[in-house]
């Protein structure tokens, strides 16, 4: 594997780096992902400016995501992206319900189209929420559906505090990760929590079936880093954190066959008349013991 002379963004070494791939879905061709066995974090370099990344989230995220999801998910019509979403917010709430309480306040990092935090409203009708989305597309829509919305963390009160933080494919986003997670955790009120999910690279897809065209697809330009359990837990533990992690499988078995098949994402439930639900939960509940899986949940508390 080629040697990268590179500095880890998390554990801050300079020594064995190497380049796990040349190639960057999305991004230009001097971008390499760098694999970090210090601390087993995997990350982009050269990383984009913090101009490049605020343009890019405000004005052109929608188009990236809607290329790249192909037929599975519409990130161009609001009303239809908040519907085809009611199913992330129906996987993601079992992780959320015993944060969700009466009259608490709930702040949503990169709330999209509003999906989760109507999920909310309809679990606990008496509770406080906030939203904070940089697209100008989706920001908008917040609004219009009646959410206060922020567009950036400066806007927020210094004052204001959140019973519950949330944020769900942000943190792996965002300029400095660490300064990210440090800056929410001080609008956490005592005794609040933060949960929040993002990719695991030990995705059963690139680590254990080692699929070439999902290994092309996997390193892509948006994401600026990619945790492992261990990585993650580097991070939490460096600041000291109070946590839990916990493995989590997001796609189906539908979905990893047609990679297997064809190499193109977009499979989901395609044999869902096939493979039983039985089937569907032990093969979730293998890679997630295995830590063979594609996401990580993670919750702390304050």
């Amino acid at each position: 594997m080629k040697i990268s002379s590179t500095t880890c963004p998390l554990c801050e070494t300079d020594y064995e780096q190497s380049v796990e791939s040349e190639y960057v879905y999305g991004g230009k061709e001097i971008q390499n992902y760098i694999y970090c066995k210090n601390c087993d974090l995997y990350y982009i370099t050269p990383k984009p400016s913090e101009e490049e990344l605020q343009e890019f989230y405000i004005n052109n995220f929608e188009d990236f995501m809607d290329k790249r999801s192909g037929t599975d998910s519409n990130w161009k019509e609001e009303k239809v992206h908040f519907e085809i979403q009611k199913r992330e917010a129906q996987r993601r709430m079992p992780f959320l319900l015993s944060a969700i309480k009466k009259n608490i306040s709930v702040l949503e990092v990169g709330a999209s189209t509003g999906f989760m935090l109507n999920a909310i409203k309809e679990a606990e009708p008496n509770v406080m929420l906030y939203a904070l989305e940089p697209s100008k597309q989706f920001s908008s829509y917040l609004e219009k559906l009646g959410f206060e919305c922020y567009r950036k963390f400066e806007e927020i009160a210094q004052e204001k505090k959140f019973d519950l933080i949330i944020h769900f494919f942000v943190i792996a986003h965002v300029h400095n990760f660490e300064s990210f997670l440090l800056n929410y955790l001080s609008k956490l009120n005592k005794g609040g929590q933060m949960i929040f999910e993002t990719p695991s690279a030990t995705d059963a897809l690139y680590q254990v079936y080692d699929i070439p065209e999902f290994k092309k697809f996997y390193w892509q330009v948006a994401h600026l880093v990619t945790f492992t359990n261990k990585s993650m837990k580097y991070l939490l533990d460096k600041h000291h954190l109070k946590y839990e992690i916990i493995p989590h499988q997001r796609y189906d078995l539908s979905n990893h066959m047609v990679w297997m098949q064809n190499g193109k994402p977009g499979g989901r439930e395609k044999y869902k008349e096939i493979f039983s639900n039985n089937l569907e939960i032990e093969y979730r509940k293998s890679l997630e013991e295995k830590w063979h899986c594609d996401s990580m949940i993670v919750k702390i508390y304050r």
